[in-house]
């Protein structure tokens, strides 16, 4: 649906706000099965925050990045590929809910996403169509 397009912007429809909503469910589904630990890294959503608050207990933790605390998805106009990211930049609700659950001990810990790139591939248009799980 979005081949060939270089919209920057829709990188945060393309990684869906659902998608990381089903992936941490099923994180948070299977750690309370197997009574195991599990980190949740790089929350970015305020359905993500809700469903950690429905899990809390001391054998889930979560982390965020600065990034999607401070940086919504208006950044793709003027920033383009330079704030394309993973998970992508999402709305100022969600920077909202971040901030609050940092707050509130549901998300424990800010972290780094190092992921250099160079100028010259941040400048340039990184295809949009997500890879296909491997089988």
């Amino acid at each position: 649906m979005y081949d060939h397009k270089q919209d920057p912007s829709l990188h945060s429809l393309v990684r869906s706000p659902h998608a990381a909503l089903e992936a941490v469910k099923t994180a948070l589904h299977l750690a309370k099965k197997c009574n195991a630990k599990v980190h949740i890294t790089h929350v970015s959503t305020a359905p993500e925050v809700d469903e950690l608050h429905k899990f809390k207990s001391a054998l889930v933790s979560a982390d965020c990045t600065p990034h999607h605390l401070f940086l919504t998805q208006a950044a793709y106009l003027k920033q383009g590929n330079f704030v394309k990211i993973n998970p992508p930049l999402r709305t100022t609700e969600d920077c909202e809910a971040l901030k609050n659950a940092l707050k509130q001990g549901i998300i424990q810990a800010v972290s780094s996403d190092h992921a250099p790139h160079t100028k010259k591939k941040k400048s340039s248009h990184i295809h949009l169509r997500p890879r296909a799980c491997p089988a």
